[in-house]
């Protein structure tokens, strides 16, 4: 009697592969398909890592530039981007919704609710928001006046801070005084 692997051999070459998947009652595109990451991507997975670990800010299509040019590899963007999904590697940016309100922060009352406003420079509002512009943000304090909705004053900076605030504060003063200013 042969050994197993000679009959295993020569039953798989006699049965065709058709046949095979027939009698055991699988489907023949999962023969071919091959699952867990190959050994080149595995080092690929290793070489991003060790790149988003110093730039955790690029995304895919950055750190597929970096791979082609400084380390000489034929990737292209969909496959870096699948390994990084792969790897749980994932880009660090401003998400949606960040003007969501912290609920430990304390909330003020909308004081201006029962007053009618009908009248330019009768109430002022601070409005502060932040701005992509290039690779950073900046942040633009705005003081607008509540019944025309015109900018009175305002001022960019880099950081939040107060001087920006007072700084948009005295530009606004310098063409008006309002009766009342509400942050």
């Amino acid at each position: 009697m042969p050994d197993r692997k000679t009959f295993i051999k020569k039953t798989y070459d006699i049965i065709s592969l058709r046949r095979q998947c027939i009698l055991l009652s699988i489907n023949r595109s999962t023969l071919y398909y091959i699952k867990g990451i190959e050994t080149q991507d595995t080092d690929v997975i290793n070489l991003l890592r060790e790149l988003w670990q110093e730039h955790p800010f690029l995304g895919y299509r950055k750190l597929t530039v970096m791979l082609c040019s400084n380390y000489g590899l034929q990737i292209n963007a969909k496959k870096v981007l699948r390994l990084m999904q792969k790897a749980g590697i994932q880009a660090i940016y401003p998400k949606h919704n960040t003007s969501l309100p912290n609920k430990s922060h304390k909330t003020y009352k909308y004081l201006l609710k029962d007053i009618n406003i009908n009248r330019a420079n009768q109430a002022w509002m601070v409005d502060i928001t932040y701005l992509k512009l290039g690779s950073r943000f900046v942040y633009l304090t705005a003081l607008i006046d509540v019944y025309s909705r015109y900018i009175v004053g305002w001022q960019l900076s880099f950081i939040l801070d107060t001087e920006s605030c007072l700084d948009a504060l005295e530009m606004a003063l310098k063409t008006s005084t309002p009766e009342i200013h509400q942050q």
